[in-house]
């Protein structure tokens, strides 16, 4: 409910903002995440030790607000997975450890731009809403082996394997082609720690998802 609450406030500010511009123009993106995680505390080493990066994918919906010539706020509301990838390599065979959450990301993006680039940053604040972990054994001359895999279980109890709510700050930088078509990079910050506060208190774990997203986006015509 509290996070309902939050994403219909975010809608009204959109609406509201869009009765006070005249040149709002919408559009969408798609492309790669390139996605990892930090950890800190207890058990931390295990997962940095044998980090890789995990390649996923982001969509999006986006609409551009002019303050003026150069000064433009880009809003989005969109579709981003996220996540973290250790292998751990033991007598030949790699143990992997893969988890990957789908999350309901909002960017507010506060933007210089001319005709041709853009250079922003703003917060951005994501709802979790689906995900996959799994444990396996691959390698060493044996077949693979699932040691456990399912869904990733969003909340911030002691059943819960990630809080709901993910946030932090979006790096962004990119070309306009033909007025219409766009390419742009993106960093996402994570600043939030993921794990529920059952797990990550008591122990003092500290998790924070982080990507580098590379798009490519259309507007549409006024």
């Amino acid at each position: 409910m509290k996070y309902s609450k939050i994403l219909l406030s975010f809608c009204l500010l959109y609406l509201t903002s869009l009765s006070s511009y005249s040149q709002v123009r919408f559009g969408l993106k798609l492309g790669p995440n390139i996605a990892y995680a930090n950890f800190k505390g207890t058990g931390a080493s295990a997962y940095e030790d044998f980090r890789e990066l995990l390649v996923k994918y982001h969509f999006e919906g986006i609409c551009i607000l002019p303050v003026n010539e150069t000064f433009k706020f880009r809003l989005g509301l969109g579709v981003h997975a996220k996540g973290h990838k250790s292998v751990e390599i033991v007598n030949s065979i790699n143990n992997i450890v893969e988890i990957t959450p789908i999350y309901l990301q909002i960017p507010i993006i506060a933007s210089y731009v001319n005709d041709k680039f853009h250079i922003g940053a703003g917060p951005y604040f994501s709802f979790g809403l689906s995900g996959k972990y799994i444990i396996k054994e691959e390698g060493g001359g044996v077949p693979s082996k699932i040691i456990r895999d399912g869904s990733i279980v969003f909340g911030n109890t002691i059943d819960s394997d990630l809080r709901n709510l993910d946030a932090g700050l979006q790096l962004e930088a990119g070309f306009t082609i033909k007025y219409d078509w766009i390419i742009s990079g993106a960093y996402n910050i994570g600043l939030i720690n993921f794990w529920p506060a059952p797990l990550a208190d008591p122990e003092g774990k500290s998790g924070k998802f982080n990507s580098f997203s590379i798009s490519i986006g259309y507007l549409f015509p006024y």
